[in-house]
């Protein structure tokens, strides 16, 4: 998050303006994809394998941002 920290700033911002915290959700829920991502691409992968929690991060974070809007 330090790494975004201007948008999540804007972000809370917009979510306060609007009274509504969907922006705000979005924007974190998005911001923590995105680290599991990166995280996966720098993971070696007989490690561990972030497949199946990837695929099931993105079915929630659909889920959920489906519901936001």
């Amino acid at each position: 998050m330090f790494e975004k920290r201007p948008q999540y700033d804007d972000a809370i911002e917009a979510a306060r303006k609007s009274n509504d915290s969907g922006v705000f959700i979005e924007f974190t829920l998005s911001a923590v994809l995105d680290t599991i991502v990166e995280q996966d691409k720098h993971q070696v992968k007989h490690q561990v394998d972030f497949t199946g929690i990837l695929d099931r991060c993105f079915k929630i974070t659909s889920d959920l941002l489906s519901q936001v809007r």
